[in-house]
């Protein structure tokens, strides 16, 4: 589908569309009526998810949502894979990649080859924070990190 043909859905839409977006694809089951749009950045939450706990996500956080939509969007053809593998009949997925506003431009830096500056946002287990802070301990480098800090980083850090 190509850009002008979704244009033309959502004005012929309008102004009954929801669009989900980001990891609350749930949020489908309570949208009873309008057009509902789902986008998929990926599919994380299911990659080491097993059993029960694999079953139920799947079907609330994907095959449930998948059904309602009327559209369904991936940001990349690598996402719209991943969600096939997981839902082998889905149809009507499109690939619509993220696109950086060109007011946005590229100010590179001198590379401080002496201490390393690395970023780190959230603290979630797939964020493998114990294990940057444990490799980096002896290291000089610079860590930013953004978000809230369990007793055992603060030790690492403190270590």
């Amino acid at each position: 589908m190509s850009v002008k043909a979704l244009e033309a859905k959502v004005e012929k839409w309008r102004p009954n569309i929801t669009h989900v977006t980001g990891d609350v694809h749930f949020l489908l089951w309570g949208i009873p009526q309008g057009k509902r749009v789902l986008t998929i950045h990926d599919i994380g939450l299911l990659r080491n998810a097993t059993g029960l706990k694999y079953q139920l996500l799947r079907y609330f956080w994907l095959t449930g949502p998948v059904r309602k939509a009327h559209a369904i969007n991936c940001v990349s053809t690598a996402t719209k894979n991943e969600v096939l593998r997981h839902l082998p009949r889905a149809r009507r997925i499109e690939v619509i990649p993220t696109v950086i506003d060109p007011r946005f431009v590229r100010h590179d830096k001198p590379f401080n080859e002496d201490r390393l500056n690395i970023l780190l946002l959230g603290s979630a287990a797939n964020k493998n924070l114990h294990r940057l802070l444990k490799a980096t301990q002896d290291l000089n480098v610079h860590l930013s990190i953004v978000a809230k800090l369990d007793a055992f980083a603060l030790e690492l850090l403190e270590g």
